[in-house]
């Protein structure tokens, strides 16, 4: 049985059909190999994630994805009296920078993120190997 319905040798680029074959991913510029992106993972308290989004925003970085997950760190949660809460909710923040923002982008979450107490959250960064953008092809942020 098939997956889909519907010809996967054809798909839509620019409100057309065009053959499948004659798609190709448009370049910026950069070889896969250059592409120097970082994809930061912010796991952050929930009263911060809107700070952290202002912030972030206020200085260039539009493009981000918030997520409400839940989790525990280093402290296994927290006990209140005889109640233990293992799982607490969070917000995780991604988001792929170019490696020359890297630096601006993670003080900007830890300065907007930071409370001084346990559960601030952490900061996580992973190299990119390749991005595109679904609707027009391009490679790159």
């Amino acid at each position: 049985m098939p997956v889909a319905d519907f010809d996967l040798s054809k798909v839509v680029n620019k409100r057309k059909i065009v053959p499948f074959q004659k798609l190709q991913v448009i370049s910026s510029g950069h070889d896969s190999r250059d592409l120097d992106m970082k994809m930061i993972r912010a796991v952050l308290r929930p009263e911060a994630a809107d700070k952290v989004a202002d912030g972030l925003e206020a200085s260039g970085f539009i493009a981000m994805t918030r997520i409400e997950v839940f989790g525990r760190g280093k402290q296994k949660g927290i006990q209140v009296g005889s109640v233990v809460y293992d799982n607490l909710p969070k917000t995780m923040v991604m988001m792929a920078v170019d490696d020359d923002k890297l630096d601006t982008a993670v003080k900007i979450i830890k300065d907007s993120a930071w409370t001084g107490n346990i559960g601030d959250g952490k900061i996580f960064v992973n190299t990119v190997d390749e991005a595109y953008t679904i609707r027009t092809g391009q490679r790159g942020l």
